[in-house]
């Protein structure tokens, strides 16, 4: 059987747990014994899920997904934590379709989290890393960046069978382990560009209020969560209730609030009930988040992966000797304005002695798409630079780069665009009551800016007519606070 096809069997699996469970409360037998002392109610037998076929095929994909989470985290496209309260209350068997509260979770972790991500994602190869945690008295992390595949799948199936489940659920002893694995991943992810880091999901999975709840417990909790709102990841929240309705879930709900109040880290809270369809629709909605989350990035790495990466060197001091390369045939400067039919208007250079340019051969920042380059008009009428900016190149060969064409037009629309929305914020900020400055202010809050950019035409040594993208130069360090994919710098 081949993975799309055991996936299909199972998700159709998981639709008649739903289904069964749904009708399961209407089939329930109360009797007493015939002094009427003692309770007995039947129910049908549990559901039974059956465990995955393991191919040769599976088994080396395993393998070489062991190996990418170990060597190359950096290729993991998602890292999901799930910790599931394994605390003595755990044991009732109040939970259609299954023998427990317990095997629920474990259920529906298997069939809607795991199972519904294989089966959305086919026979493609991916990685992505699973960590789970059991609360009682500790935390304990028995799957440790496991990756998502069927052998994890059926792992999960056999801890549902053998997990033991006692005393009492302590939030604060599942949450620290947690936090630490988290701030080993941004230790690990530190150098990498913020598109290439991977998606984080922390899953919280309990059928009740915390049995650490006293007031220094109580802080603990707070503090953790607002340290993990401020990691350098991207990082999704999710607390699942299960118990019947009127439970107190007023910690969990409060937990979730202060992870999400830093507008730093997506998050929801949900009451799942005591019907595995409610808390297989919730765990359905990650893993297609997940799912689209995956495409996103893997997308990006496959985009790179086809291009042909520039050789180049980066400069590491500005204050040492560069290679340049200098133009002065037929150098002109142009600026983008759309609202010509022809966007691209010839201006006047930034300097008006200026007859060329140069440009240093060796980038001395990068991006994931571009690497920036010191530029300077240059005069030719007696020695000395004009002004300095810098000019961005793209880190691939592309056809147009050297071009007014899709590489340079792309950029300042988008550039031009931004600008102008900026300067309307800006001019709704001065109007707004609120925003004033009071009587010890010194100004209202500064305004956004976004920087000029232009290119400069010049026909180059094999007559070419090509062109380079320039933009003013600002001086000092600056700080990246967010990505196109959604990461925010929480410090």
């Amino acid at each position: 059987m081949d993975t799309k096809t055991q996936a299909s069997t199972l998700v159709s699996k998981k639709s008649k747990v739903r289904k069964q469970a749904d009708l399961e409360v209407n089939r329930r037998i109360d009797h007493t014994d015939e002094y009427c002392t003692k309770e007995i109610t039947s129910y049908k037998k549990a559901i039974h899920i059956e465990k995955a076929i393991i191919t040769q095929a599976m088994l080396q994909h395993h393998k070489e997904a062991v190996r990418i989470v170990k060597d190359d985290p950096h290729l993991c496209t998602t890292h999901s934590i799930i910790i599931i309260d394994q605390s003595g209350s755990m044991r009732n068997c109040d939970v259609d379709c299954f023998r427990s509260r317990s095997d629920a979770a474990f259920g529906t972790f298997a069939l809607d989290y795991i199972a519904e991500q294989l089966y959305q994602q086919g026979d493609g190869f991916f990685v992505d890393a699973v960590t789970v945690i059991e609360m009682n008295d500790t935390g304990s992390v028995f799957f440790y960046k496991e990756p998502l595949d069927w052998i994890l799948f059926n792992e999960g199936l056999d801890h549902m069978e053998s997990a033991k489940l006692k005393s009492h659920g302590n939030y604060v002893n599942s949450l620290e382990p947690a936090e630490r694995i988290l701030q080993d991943e941004v230790a690990s992810l530190k150098d990498l560009d913020t598109d290439d880091i991977p998606a984080f999901t922390l899953v919280f999975i309990s059928d009740g209020k915390p049995s650490d709840n006293d007031f220094y417990h109580k802080r603990k909790r707070e503090s953790t969560m607002l340290r993990l709102a401020n990691l350098e990841l991207k990082l999704t929240f999710l607390g699942i209730g299960i118990c019947a309705a009127g439970s107190d879930f007023k910690e969990m709900r409060r937990l979730t609030n202060i992870i999400t109040r830093q507008k730093t880290t997506d998050g929801m809270f949900v009451h799942a009930g005591l019907n595995p369809s409610a808390i297989g629709t919730t765990l359905t909605s990650v893993a297609t988040a997940l799912t689209t989350t995956r495409n996103d990035l893997l997308l990006k790495k496959v985009e790179r992966a086809t291009k042909t990466e520039k050789v180049y060197t980066m400069r590491v001091k500005r204050d040492k000797e560069s290679r340049v390369r200098r133009e002065t045939d037929r150098v002109t400067r142009h600026i983008y304005d759309p609202r010509h039919d022809y966007p691209w208007r010839k201006v006047e250079f930034l300097d008006k002695d200026a007859a060329g340019f140069e440009v240093e051969e060796d980038p001395f920042g990068r991006g994931a798409e571009r690497l920036a380059h010191a530029f300077y008009e240059i005069k030719l009428t007696h020695q000395g630079w004009g002004r300095a900016d810098g000019c961005k190149r793209s880190r691939y060969f592309l056809s147009d780069e050297e071009t007014k064409g899709a590489f340079h037009t792309s950029f300042c629309k988008v550039q031009h665009k931004a600008r102008d929305l900026a300067c309307k914020f800006n001019e709704a900020v001065e109007k707004a009551p609120l925003s004033k400055p009071w009587e010890d202010e010194v100004s209202l809050p500064p305004p956004i800016v976004f920087l000029k950019c232009s290119v400069y035409e010049y026909v180059n040594r094999d007559g070419l007519l090509c062109g380079l993208l320039v933009e003013n130069f600002l001086n000092g360090k600056f700080t990246k606070f967010n990505s196109n994919n959604g990461y925010v710098n929480r410090t």
